[in-house]
Order: structure tokens, then C-alpha cells, then sequence
């Protein structure tokens, strides 16, 4: 039989409107629409809403296996440009193999009679892919006449499986039901029996119905709270009986676990860093207790297991985490005895409260010199925004940041001697005692309980050391500290970093309440053009703008009410689907109007509710009821806030209680209107186009230049090419311990510099952003084993460096690759041997004056 598109009105999305055939998304992204031509309706495979690099393709899937497909295809006409093309249509069994191919040259606008034919000796095709060859500039803009097949075949039942790309498991946390659609295809009608791969750790599945009869099924997991967070490519494999389907299909997912607790400082106390009282000692260390949304408190906190002459304290003794913190510090102190040696020990830092029995290991060790003595290191850190977004602001403090303080060893690896945060003058100071002088120096960290940012290339928590000091005159001033980028013009992470933290701060500071999401993080990718959220964790374009002059931070806060909007949605699981529904990646602007492709009420409630959030609404005069527009949207919304009683705070609390009346309410603007009014019965709700006047916004938001990125992550990977140079040229005079730091950081700078080239083909290969957020669970997976591999190459060095180091030392190496192996602490001191130089042309510091916390 033959379909055409004659009876299909102009402007119809081609989903399953023709008898036979399915239309599915190219790439994930790009769809069928009905047009006009010259030669009547064809259907243009370039529907990709919003984004502007997607390219032109389509992915047809039918009904029943066939023998042989054929379809009319062409271009469509491109102003001023004369487009020749080879077209190619692959046909591909129900498992996603190759089966027939046909290639055709066209030139767009000589219309649509060019045939392509697919023609097997067994009925086997289940989808066919049409799509231009080698289309670097994307010019060929594809359209299909008709297409031919045949109606009924005696081939043998398929199927295949469609289902999200990931989820992720809070461990002793609630089951994840997954949903799973069978793609029943060629009469399939029989039962499937489904197994899938090994879990991570702790998680148990089971599949229901299984064996299935249907059109779906749902897959069920569970993790419990006793293995260590792990992250998994789990294969979901459906087993057909002979009605259902020839063989086996197979779908991936990547599968996460995340503990309801975590908690972050020294995995192991020295007591050689011990404050002497007379004949006894203490040594006094912070944690911060971060928890999972759906952990409330109150938790009680007791350290238990602690050696003879040893005692100890944790306070607070009940976390309660006020005014909805995501993260409460708990400060251990422990005493013993001036003078004896205490033995490894393992003491438990155990937190009780309802469903949770969590216990978290600290190693417990060393010496307490009778004759340690105090001093002081202090400083302030701060930061310069762009000039361009906050222009003669000048130096800002770096609020709330985390600084850890070490002792300098040239043979061996630092001592962590201590941590604090910055207050909100970014100032720092702390008491640190010591028997011997040495030389000291700070770490500044992007992190707080709310939020961190992280270098995409080695998955580590940005970072500056200070420079060494020596303690010898009791007091370490460290003085002033700027951190800048393109002496003030570009955008360092620390302001990304605050604009986000204090997005964050929002919730327990003005709303009294948790983030939804809770603790979350921001990746820093050099190889971005735009930032982009993926459910909950945001991957922010390395040099972006944190927002614009009078709206220093709108972008830091767009993305952020991206991850508690999502969340407060449902699950990652269900993230991905809305994902698939509304395709959240792509370049847009407030007033884009329809016929540019935003026509999509899912992504513009998305955009105009973080536009909302950020204060940067706007109105669209011709377009000032079309809820497809997000800037529509955001207009509607701040219509809404205004008519609630109370201050802005308050405003924007109520609006937020919207949002949070449910999972799965809110999807558009007249949905978000619907649960208003249920909130709020009493307030009328007006018209959307209400207030509505001027002249609209029709510019895209900012992206980067990707030549621009590109001049700057070439000098990053030369960089770190270097670092390897001076690493090689230090092993030639080192001895000991010191040779395998320098082997195990060779070799974890060579795998960074392999993500770091990944990221520039990624660069070069362009694309929409959509194609990134695709990518985001499999970019999980990754990280994930690029930790165990650094851990690897670390634990690898201390053991081959145990067998030639004297005897004496050979204990202080095996006590931290027990701390590598076993402690759920997490504790960035123990990522790596040696901090790797900082990367040359990148974030800078600049020391403002010697007396900054004066």
C-alpha cells in the first residue's frame, strides 16, 4: 500500500495519522510536519522546536516486518543556495541491525520523484532511517511524498523496548517503578520474559507482569542503605516466545544509587595535631551531615567504639536542621592522654532517627605531643564578577565557600590539618596547633551543603591553594585573596558558584523550608555553548555569563528553578520522558514565536517558570495568550504572584506551594492556573494577556562562541600536557613514596586530558543542546568510572610504593588505602596524591592585600 500526506492539513505533526506507519523522532529530537510545495503535501522531516542546529531526518516505524519499502523523497528549496545531496534509507530489524541500504542524489527544488527501494528476501524490516550523507553545514532540509509497503506480510512477529535512559535510587529510600513500553510489531501477540544485568550494590528489581502479554511493563527497584553508592549500565532484556518475536531485545539504562545520608570531612583524626591542656589533649574536627529531601530529622548523633584513655563528644547530639537546611555541621572532639601512642582505631559517627541506622567509620590515630603549640592562619577570598554583568562592583566576598587547611610534606602526601567555611565577609580563620614549624597553606573549595561546582574533565570540586607559609610566627596571614577571570572581564566559577548558592539559600532563609532536590551540583564543561539542567544537576558552559547588568544572576537562578521545578515534577525516570514530550534542550528566547518552532506548552511553562523565578519576565504583544510562548508564560505568572497578599518573599512562597500541590500537575500554564486556583480560591485569576503592552523580546538567550570555547580549552589540554612533562622530569630525582605520587598523577592527567580531547570533539561536532542532555545519564556513568579508576591508580601507587619505602612508613601508606577502600566519609583529601597545577590561562588569583581579615 501507499501513504501519502494529501488528506494531512498543512502544519500536522506526523505521529501514527497514516494506517501502518509510526513516525518516531530522529536522533531523539527531530519530527515530521506537513507542508506545501509544488508538488502538493509532502511531509518535512526538520520539525525540531526551537533548535537550530538539529539537522534534517526521519525514523518511520511500522506495524507489521516488511519485505520491501520504497519512498519518494527531496529537498526543500534553500534561498540563495544550490543544495546537492546524497540521501541514504537504511531499513533495521527490530534489534537495531542494518538489513538494506539505498543511496540517491537530489537537488532541493527539483521536486520529490527520486525513489529509494528497500528490498530483502525475508520479511525483516521494523523501522527504516532516512537521512543525508555527509551534511556538515546541515543545508539539506528533507521531505518525503509518499511512502509505499506492504499492507500485510507473513513475516514473523517483533517487537522492540522503549523506555527512560536512567534512574536514580535514594539507598532505604522509596521503589522506583519504571515504565517500559514493548514496541509490538508484525502481529506480535505472545508472551516476553524479561531478566536484566546486575544491579548496583544493593538494589533488588523484579519486573511486572513478567512474562508480559501486554504493551508495557513496569520495573521495579529497590536499594537498600548497607553498600556504597554505585552507578550501573543495567540491560533490561526481553526474551519473545515464538509469537512475540525472533530474538531477544535488549534496552539500557543507566541506574545510580544515592544514600539518604552523606557526610562530608576527615575520614581518619591524627591526634598529632592535638591542642594540649595540661596532661591530656583534644583534637577537634567539623562534618557536615547532608541529607536527601525526603530525611526530615530529627536525627541523633553519638560516636561509639572509642579506644581505652580515649573520650568524645559530638555536638550538636540532635540534628534537627533548622529552617528546612539541607546540610547541619556536627563538630566531634575527642580527648585522650599527652604523650601515648594511640592505635588505628575504627570509631563509628552513627546518626539514628526514623527508618535510618546509618554508621559512618573515622579512623582514629596517632600522638598528642605534650608540647604542640597554637597559631592562627587566616584571610578573606572573594571574587570579580565580569564587568560586562556587574560593572564597577568590584571585589566580593565568597560567602559560605568551604576552606581546608594542610601541612606541606615534600616527600609525601599533605596532612589536612583542619576546615572552616568563609562568613559573609568571605574572611576565614581558625586555631591550628602544631610540635614542629613547617609550612602550611590554605584550600578554597566550591562547596557548601547546598551546592558544588565541580570541573567537568576530572570530577573534582573546583579549587586554589594559597601559598605555603611557615607557621613559625604564629599567625598565617593569608591575606586577601581575588579570584578573577580575563583580569575582570570573564566569568570566574566562584561567581557561578555564589549565584547559585545563593539561589539555594532562598528556600531555608526566606521560605523556612528545604530545596526540593536538596544538595546538588553544577558541572563545569568547557566544551558547552549554553548551561543545561538535567533533572537535577546542572552542566554550566565554562566562561557563561552568570546573567546580565540589572540582573547580575538571572542565569545561575534560571537553571536552579530548573532542578527544584523538575524535581518537585516526579522522578528522574519521569523527567525523561517530559524530556522526550517537550525536549527541554534547545536554543529559545522569551517571544519566540510559534512559526520559529516554539510551539510546545510543555517547554514553555518549563522556560517561562525559571524566567519567572530569575525576574526576567516579559510580555509577547501578539502572541500575549498563546501559551506556547514561554515568555507568555513567565508574564502570566508574575500576573499570578502579584495578586497573592504579603511581601515578595511571600509571593514567591505561594507560588512555590503551587508547584508543590503534586508530581506530574504541572506541564503548562493552564495547568499551573488550574492548581491556583485550588491553592488559592479566593483570588480571581484574570486574563493571561492582562497588562500586556510594548514591544517583545524576540532574541534567543546568549550562547558562546564555539570558536571562542575552543581558543580556550585548547591552552587547557596543553596545559595539562605540560603538567605531565614536569611530573616525568620530577621522577628523574625522586626517591621513595614521592616516584609512584608522581606515577599515579601522570596517569590520572593523561585520563583527564582523554575526557578533555572527548569534550572538544564534542566541541567540534556541534549539534543542538538536546543532543548533551541525551547524553547526560551515559556522562553519569562515566564520572563514575573515572572515580574508581583514579581511586585504582592511587591504591596502585601506595601498594607498589609499600614494598620499597623503609618499614617504618609502610603503616601510614596501608592506613590510607584503608581509608580509599573502605570509609563511606567522603573526604576530598583522599581523591588524589598530589593537586594537580592549575590550568594556565584559566580562573586567576590575585592577592589584594597582605591584612584581609582585618
Amino acid at each position: 500500500m501507499t501513504d501519502d500526506f494529501t488528506g494531512l492539513p498543512v502544519g500536522t505533526r506526523l505521529d501514527d495519522q497514516l494506517p501502518g506507519i509510526k513516525f518516531l523522532k530522529y536522533g531523539g529530537m527531530v519530527g515530521g510536519i506537513v507542508v506545501d510545495s509544488v508538488s502538493g503535501h509532502v511531509a518535512s522531516f526538520n520539525d525540531a522546536p526551537g533548535c537550530e542546529f538539529c539537522g534534517s531526518g526521519a525514523r518511520i516505524s511500522f506495524s507489521a516486518l516488511q519485505r520491501s519499502v520504497s519512498l519518494h523523497v527531496g529537498l526543500l528549496p534553500v534561498t540563495g543556495v544550490t543544495v546537492q545531496q546524497d540521501l541514504r534509507l537504511t531499513g533495521l530489524d527490530a534489534g537495531g541491525m542494518a538489513v538494506a541500504t539505498a543511496i540517491a542524489n537530489v537537488t532541493a527544488g527539483t521536486g520529490f520523484d527520486t525513489t529509494l527501494d528497500l528490498a530483502i528476501a525475508e520479511p525483516r524490516i521494523a523501522t527504516v532511517v532516512l537521512e543525508a550523507v555527509n551534511d556538515p553545514a546541515l543545508l539539506a532540509a528533507i521531505a518525503v511524498r509518499d511512502i509505499t509497503f506492504e499492507e500485510t506480510t507473513g513475516g514473523q512477529a517483533d517487537f522492540f523496548l522503549v523506555g527512560p535512559l536512567g534512574e536514580t535510587l535514594v539507598q532505604g529510600g522509596a521503589a522506583a517503578d519504571i515504565p517500559v513500553t514493548i514496541m509490538r510489531i508484525g502481529g506480535s501477540s505472545g508472551a516476553i520474559g524479561f531478566t536484566f544485568s546486575q544491579l548496583p550494590a544493593g538494589v533488588t528489581g523484579s519486573v511486572n507482569p513478567n512474562p508480559s502479554l501486554g504493551t508495557g511493563i513496569t520495573l521495579h527497584l529497590q536499594a537498600d542503605a548497607s553498600s556504597m553508592p554505585e552507578t550501573r549500565l543495567v540491560v533490561l532484556t526481553g526474551t519473545p516466545t515464538p509469537s512475540a518475536g525472533p530474538a531477544p531485545r535488549s534496552l539500557a539504562m543507566v541506574i545510580a544509587t544515592t544514600p539518604k545520608l552523606r557526610i562530608f570531612g576527615p575520614a581518619d583524626i591524627d591526634f598529632a595535631g592535638c591542642n594540649p591542656q595540661g596532661a591530656h589533649g583534644s583534637v577537634t574536627r567539623d562534618y557536615w551531615v547532608i541529607r536527601d529531601p525526603s530525611i526530615s530529622g530529627p536525627l541523633t548523633v553519638s560516636l561509639e567504639g572509642l579506644p581505652a584513655d580515649v573520650s568524645g563528644t559530638a555536638d550538636p547530639q540532635t540534628l534537627t536542621f533548622p529552617g528546612g537546611a539541607i546540610g547541619e555541621r556536627v563538630t566531634v572532639n575527642i580527648n585522650t592522654i599527652a604523650g601515648p601512642t594511640v592505635l588505628d582505631t575504627a570509631v563509628t559517627l552513627r546518626l539514628v532517627g526514623s527508618g535510618i541506622d546509618l554508621p559512618f567509620t573515622v579512623l582514629v590515630h596517632g600522638s598528642c605531643p605534650q608540647q604542640n603549640r597554637n597559631f592562627v592562619i587566616r584571610g578573606q577570598f572573594g571574587y570579580l564578577n565580569a564587568n560586562s554583568v556587574e560593572p564597577g562592583v568590584g571585589f566580593q566576598p565568597l560567602i559560605g565557600a568551604q576552606v581546608e587547611f594542610f601541612r606541606y610534606r615534600s616527600d609525601w602526601y599533605d596532612d589536612k590539618v583542619g576546615e572552616t567555611s568563609t562568613d559573609d565577609q568571605g574572611r576565614f580563620s581558625l586555631d591550628l596547633y602544631a610540635s614542629i614549624d613547617g609550612d602550611y597553606y590554605a584550600r578554597l573549595r566550591l562547596f557548601s551543603p547546598e551546592v558544588e561546582v565541580e570541573d567537568a574533565d576530572n570530577s573534582s570540586v573546583w579549587s586554589i591553594d594559597t601559598a605555603h607559609q611557615s607557621n613559625s610566627g604564629g599567625l598565617i596571614e593569608v591575606g586577601t585573596i581575588q579570584i578573577s577571570r580575563d583580569g575582570g572581564e570573564g566569568t570566574p566559577r566562584a561567581a557561578v558558584w555564589q549565584g547559585f548558592r545563593n539561589a539555594a539559600r532562598e528556600f531555608p532563609d526566606k521560605f523556612g523550608e528545604a530545596v526540593p532536590g536538596g544538595f546538588f551540583k553544577v558541572q563545569i564543561w568547557r566544551g558547552h555553548l549554553t548551561p543545561l539542567t538535567w533533572y537535577d544537576e546542572v552542566h554550566w558552559a565554562h566562561g557563561y555569563r552568570t546573567g546580565e547588568f540589572g540582573n547580575p544572576y538571572r542565569a545561575t537562578t534560571h537553571e536552579f528553578s530548573h532542578v527544584f521545578r523538575d524535581v518537585l515534577d516526579g522522578p528522574e525516570s519521569h523527567w525523561h520522558g517530559d524530556d522526550l514530550l517537550y525536549v527541554y534542550g534547545r536554543g529559545h528566547g522569551s517571544c519566540i514565536a510559534p512559526v520559529t518552532g516554539s510551539a510546545n506548552a510543555g517547554f514553555a511553562f518549563h522556560e517561562g517558570w525559571a524566567e519567572f523565578w530569575s525576574n526576567d519576565t516579559t510580555c509577547c504583544p501578539g502572541d500575549e495568550s498563546n501559551q506556547d510562548i514561554e515568555g507568555t508564560v513567565a508574564h502570566d505568572l508574575e500576573n499570578l504572584a502579584g495578586k497573592l497578599p504579603g511581601n515578595v518573599s511571600d509571593r514567591r512562597k505561594g507560588m512555590l506551594q503551587v508547584l508543590q500541590r503534586g508530581p506530574n500537575l504541572i506541564h503548562s500554564d493552564e495547568e499551573f492556573r488550574r492548581e491556583y486556583v485550588s491553592q488559592f480560591p479566593g483570588i480571581p485569576l484574570g486574563n493571561i494577556s492582562d497588562g500586556c503592552s510594548g514591544v517583545e523580546n524576540r532574541h534567543a538567550y546568549f550562547e558562546l562562541d564555539p570558536a571562542w570555547q575552543r581558543e580556550n580549552l585548547m591552552p587547557a589540554i596543553r596545559a595539562r600536557q605540560k603538567a605531565i612533562t614536569g611530573f616525568k622530569q620530577q621522577q628523574r630525582y625522586s626517591t621513595g613514596l614521592r616516584t609512584f605520587m608522581l606515577r599515579a598523577a601522570i596517569e590520572e592527567t593523561s585520563v583527564i586530558i582523554q575526557r578533555m580531547n572527548e569534550q572538544l570533539a564534542e566541541l567540534d561536532r556541534g549539534g543542538p543542546p538536546e543532543r548533551y542532555l541525551k547524553q547526560a545519564p551515559f556522562q553519569r556513568l562515566r564520572r563514575a568510572e573515572f572515580l574508581s579508576m583514579r581511586r585504582a591508580i592511587q591504591v596502585r601507587a601506595l601498594r607498589d610504593a609499600c614494598a620499597v619505602v623503609p618499614p617504618e612508613q609502610r603503616h601510614e601508606i596501608e592506613r590510607r588505602i584503608r581509608l580509599l577502600e573502605e570509609s563511606r566519609i567522603e573526604d576530598a583529601a583522599l581523591e588524589t596524591l598530589l593537586p594537580l597545577p592549575p590550568v594556565a590561562g584559566d580562573d586567576a588569583t590575585t592577592p589584594l592585600r597582605e591584612d584581609g581579615y582585618k
